[in-house]
């Protein structure tokens, strides 16, 4: 199975969806069913089998196996048989077991006889699956994450802080990317908030550039509230960067863990202008980053105090994804002396090695006779 997968989609450059993974492994299983039951269907077989194993048995040992054969035939029902309701489906699929609290969904498996960690016929035990529960890595199954051993519901925070405390081995990482604090990482997921005034983030555009000398330009978000360095899943394959293992909860508003991490990656990032100025970042690997997607239009940001700068990011109402998000220290270390600051409810402008970046309220109402702040 695994070798079709890498068959189908090696040759893909973006990561691949959970709904194409779903749609190959539905596919998969029901031919792997159609095999077994053509196999079931072949009861002559079933006896050749039997008598290769045990030559020394003759007469009745035949009879007997091709009666096991045939009767587990007759009795069994076809595997994609939902369990609750009868219907030609599996039970994960069934409306009625979706409708289900995670608490009673394990207790209606456990009453069916069916593996906890798949939901096939089988026991836990038994089970060969290598997938676990795709948000804490027990041996469950993913609809019943949240109730531990007992059937008891347990809260998401207890669940990560139980599940996802082994970290990767830290000697692994670059010192700039060990967390010996905690292995949480802190980062505020900006596209959640929701303000009663449109407002811009500071963002820059800026050149990627790998070891190997690939390069891409794209969009960052300069984040002062993130612990550590972001960058896309999407990005990270584009440039072929290297990978260290490292697996991570990262957490948004309210300590909650919105996504684990998919490894470490280095590369370099310069200004999008003609600039001898490089950082090296040490990037930790998401599927996707913040869906931020800045609601400006460019007269908002005709403003005086915004006159003759190089701003780090040309085009402030692109739609384009950020890709890379740097945190509190690649942001101190770009800042540079200078700040520009113009009437109440307008954009600051910070300087930075990437160029000037814009944050704050954006207004329609603004007198652009004001006076300015400008500092150095």
């Amino acid at each position: 199975t695994r070798r079709d997968w890498e068959t189908a989609n090696g040759a893909a450059n973006d990561p691949i969806s959970f709904g194409e993974l779903q749609k190959f492994l539905e596919t998969r299983i029901k031919a792997l069913e159609a095999i077994n039951e053509k196999t079931l269907t072949n009861p002559a077989k079933q006896v050749h089998q039997t008598k290769s194993f045990f030559p020394y048995k003759k007469g009745k040992s035949d009879v007997s196996s091709h009666h096991v054969a045939t009767t587990k035939l007759q009795n069994s029902s076809s595997p994609r048989t939902c369990s609750l309701c009868s219907q030609e489906h599996f039970i994960w699929k069934c409306d009625q077991y979706k409708a289900l609290s995670p608490c009673e969904k394990r207790q209606t498996i456990i009453s069916k006889n069916l593996c906890l960690n798949c939901l096939g016929a089988h026991k836990v035990q038994e089970c060969k699956s290598r997938f676990h529960c795709f948000k804490c890595s027990e041996k469950h199954h993913t609809s019943m994450h949240g109730v531990n051993s007992g059937g008891s519901s347990r809260s998401h925070s207890q669940t990560m802080t139980e599940n996802t405390a082994p970290a990767p081995v830290l000697s692994e990482l670059p010192t700039q990317l060990q967390s010996p604090q905690s292995s949480l990482l802190q980062v505020v997921n900006h596209s959640s908030c929701t303000t009663p005034k449109p407002s811009l983030l500071a963002t820059a555009y800026i050149r990627v550039i790998a070891a190997s000398g690939a390069k891409s330009y794209t969009r960052a978000l300069v984040d002062s509230c993130s612990t550590d360095n972001l960058v896309s899943e999407s990005l990270s394959q584009r440039l072929r960067l290297p990978r260290r293992s490292a697996q991570y909860p990262v957490s948004g508003t309210g300590k909650k863990a919105t996504c684990i991490t998919r490894g470490a990656v280095s590369f370099e990032v310069k200004p999008h202008f003609d600039s001898d100025y490089k950082i090296p970042v040490n990037a930790f690997v998401v599927r996707d980053l913040t869906h931020y997607v800045p609601n400006c239009q460019d007269d908002q940001l005709n403003l005086p105090h915004l006159k003759d700068i190089q701003f780090a990011d040309p085009d402030h109402s692109s739609s384009q994804p950020i890709e890379v998000i740097l945190g509190v220290g690649s942001y101190s270390r770009i800042l540079e002396e200078g700040i520009r600051k113009g009437p109440d409810h307008t954009p600051i402008a910070q300087k930075t090695a990437l160029g000037w970046i814009l944050l704050g309220e954006l207004s329609t109402d603004v007198d652009p006779s004001q006076p300015a702040t400008l500092a150095s």
